[in-house]
């Protein structure tokens, strides 16, 4: 007998290696918002049970992602915070997030043999009117996603631990992070069946 739920599969159950590395990605971003508390405490030179309130009255990260920049901006000439730090670390946040979006909210689609799999995502997340774009991505996109999270966490933990320790901050490392982050890897468009007729006779 047929069950009912085998009609709802989805792509990322004919493509393991791929669906690995997203769960990762997940995982390493759920990091990421964790070790946000403390950036954010030292950037704004906040203690940190008021910096906790302050992200987690918050709810949606690219909210979060507003309130550290509206601080930075702050026109407060005595509110001693570390702007240069706080804007590097916006942009190192805006691209996780769009990558997390990315593989959070999309529909899939896929091709090719597990191991070389390729994914094709329909990514609505921050569509407006229902408008969705089309990326692709395969194992090498997906270890270079996951190799930036890494690497955006490394530059938070280490932010804190020199802010803690009372060092100088070493901003080159969150700068690295952000440099070796990727474009979107737009699909392709699709042709039309006569324009591949066309190619093919050409």
């Amino acid at each position: 007998m047929t069950n009912p739920t085998d009609n709802y599969e989805t792509a990322l159950e004919k493509t393991p290696e791929c669906a690995r590395r997203i769960g990762i990605i997940m995982g390493l971003f759920a990091m990421v918002e964790i070790h946000l508390v403390g950036t954010f405490r030292w950037i704004a030179n906040m203690d940190p049970d008021p910096a906790r309130i302050a992200m987690e009255s918050h709810k949606h990260f690219s909210n979060k992602i507003v309130y550290l920049l509206a601080v930075c901006d702050a026109k407060q000439p005595h509110w001693e915070r570390d702007v240069e730090a706080g804007k590097h670390f916006a942009a190192g946040l805006k691209l996780a997030n769009t990558i997390r979006n990315k593989y959070a909210h999309s529909k899939y689609g896929w091709t090719g043999e597990p191991g070389t799999e390729i994914l094709f995502l329909s990514v609505f997340a921050d569509s407006i009117g229902g408008h969705q774009r089309e990326e692709i991505a395969d194992i090498q996109i997906l270890d270079t996603d996951i190799l930036f999270l890494k690497s955006l966490i490394a530059a938070m933990r280490h932010y804190c631990a020199d802010r803690e320790a009372g060092r100088p901050p070493d901003l080159s490392e969150i700068q690295q992070a952000i440099s070796m982050a990727q474009p979107k890897h737009l699909r392709p468009p699709r042709r039309s069946a006569s324009a591949s007729r066309a190619a093919k006779q050409a």
